[in-house]
């Protein structure tokens, strides 16, 4: 049959509830030629051509509708700070991980949370097990960073440093005997110059990508979404070298573009890369108190958190992006952001034809949601970061904005076209983790015996979490004509499950990626991989 292919016994998703066992597909064109119930046409195709999937279940290939490629890599080699359980434990790390790299001129972490840590570190901590070179360590969520004495004289912060718009250098309170002074934490945009000082090579950013592109294809990700900063190059070239074997979906910083890095708009690689969006950011985080909200935090008499631009401002972005004929994809978590950003659209005049992305959504309202679905916006949803951040927002947030809080439900109830992420490297990359939370949002820890339950209203039925991570991912990148589901005339995208999980959805929790199929050509085999190991 030459160019032909058939996978059969197998049981393959459609989110119509249709039983299908069958399809065949071209592997050059990599389209889907036919689909069937019965009788697949095995003796069509010699041996070498045909997958018995022996009543395997295969889903659409998975897109992971919102990340940082190049970013998450990173964190796979820079120094892990997830889970220190004290400052005590923060120092012993950065000692442990300079003693490992003696050779590195600056010290590069993420993943510490103030939360389970008891407190903020500030630069003396650590000064106190490292000051002979800079050292940027960023929270989890990536909006606020500390900083030792090196790093801030390099980035000339100085006693008489003025906060930036849309950002804050944090003082030691009075009664210090520094008070008044930087004490090395930096939120939202406060940060923006430090990063720059660590731009990394050309070389290294393309480790980074390839690195995390190779995880991602082992977990299924066959469409990545990616917002990055100052990598289009460094992704053609990967490109052209064939070492991306997945859709890249390039969202480029707008606001921080570097005009010799940054495509234009509808810019394409071959079918493996392509832009059409940007990205902006509003506000901040919630674990950082720096989400903009219409209410006070419940740990502040005074907090609503941080805006990152004027609405005028704002405004003149979208126009200006727009006008270069990009989409939008806006960061909000707050509600007071999403409003922001809404009235925004509104004023730049951004049809609901152009589908803008608000990502994250975490914090709604009944009128937003309303406006969202009259403007043509599609929530970019982190099911993931309902088990992480359950175990501090009661505390966090205000009981008048608690009924539209990771409000999922209520968004596809509003008929809000919807698409799942994991914001990686804030959590991991793990689409299957994120169809699981989106079903069961579990507080605090993801286990069958665990009974708690995160606003069990918005739980989400097994059809509708997976539809976030391939139709809603297709929906988001104007893709849905050829990808996202698995029918004839679409894209030969998809993954073969070692386990049943529409039938036994707990089963997500360890359920393994046997194969990864992008166009019709295999780019990942569990058994293989294994054995390469």
């Amino acid at each position: 049959m030459g160019s032909l292919r058939l996978l059969y016994n197998a049981k393959i998703y459609q989110s119509s509830g249709k039983s299908i066992t069958w399809m065949a597909f071209n592997s050059l064109t990599g389209y889907i030629t036919t689909i069937g119930r019965e009788n697949p046409p095995v003796m069509e195709f010699s041996e070498s051509d045909r997958c018995d999937c022996s009543g395997k279940l295969v889903l659409p290939g998975l897109h992971e509708s919102h990340l940082h490629v190049e970013k998450y890599g990173l964190f796979k080699s820079c120094l892990n700070l997830r889970n220190c359980h004290s400052v005590e434990n923060f120092k012993e790390r950065i000692k442990t991980y300079v003693a490992e790299n003696p050779d590195r001129k600056w010290i590069f972490g993420i993943g510490w949370e103030q939360d389970i840590m008891g407190r903020y570190p500030t630069k003396d901590d650590i000064d106190e097990v490292h000051s002979t070179s800079p050292v940027v360590l960023l929270r989890v969520c990536g909006h606020v960073g500390v900083i030792n004495g090196q790093a801030l004289s390099l980035a000339g912060i100085t006693n008489d440093s003025e906060d930036p718009p849309g950002g804050t250098f944090e003082r030691y309170p009075p009664g210090h005997r520094d008070q008044g002074k930087p004490n090395g934490v930096l939120k939202e945009t406060a940060l923006d110059n430090v990063l720059l000082l660590i731009q990394e090579t050309s070389v290294v950013k393309k480790r980074n990508i390839e690195m995390a592109v190779s995880d991602l294809v082992k977990n299924g990700v066959t469409s990545a979404h990616a917002c990055e900063q100052h990598t289009w190059n460094e992704f053609c070239e990967l490109v052209d070298e064939g070492k991306i074997p997945i859709r890249i979906f390039f969202s480029g910083y707008f606001h921080k573009r570097d005009p010799q890095n940054f495509p234009s708009a509808k810019e394409a690689r071959g079918n493996r890369l392509s832009c059409d969006r940007v990205k902006l950011f509003v506000d901040g985080a919630l674990g950082t108190r720096t989400a903009a909200l219409s209410h006070t935090y419940c740990c502040s008499a005074d907090n609503k958190g941080i805006l990152h631009h004027s609405q005028d401002n704002l405004t003149h972005l979208i126009k200006e992006s727009t006008g270069l004929g990009f989409r939008l994809e806006i960061h909000v978590i707050g509600d007071d952001a999403a409003e922001n950003a809404l009235d925004a659209l509104k004023a730049a005049e951004v049809s609901p034809e152009k589908r803008p992305i608000l990502t994250h959504c975490q914090i709604l309202r009944a009128d937003l949601l309303h406006r969202m679905k009259e403007q043509g916006v599609i929530a970019n949803i982190q099911p993931q970061f309902v088990c992480t951040d359950s175990r501090w927002l009661p505390e966090l947030l205000p009981p008048e904005l608690m009924p539209y809080a990771y409000a999922w439900k209520s968004l596809l109830n509003e008929g809000i076209p919807c698409a799942g992420g994991s914001d990686a490297p804030v959590e991991p990359p793990l689409p299957l983790l994120g169809i699981y939370d989106a079903i069961f949002r579990q507080e605090v820890s993801r286990s069958l015996d665990n009974r708690k339950v995160f606003r069990p209203d918005e739980c989400l039925s097994v059809q509708e979490a997976i539809d976030l991570y391939t139709k809603g991912g297709a929906y988001a990148s104007m893709t849905e004509d050829h990808l996202g589901q698995l029918l004839p005339g679409y894209q030969a995208d998809f993954i073969i499950l070692d386990k049943d999980i529409c039938s036994s959805p707990s089963d997500l929790l360890t359920s393994k990626v046997l194969e990864t199929w992008v166009a019709g050509k295999r780019c990942y085999n569990s058994v293989e991989h294994e054995k390469d190991l």
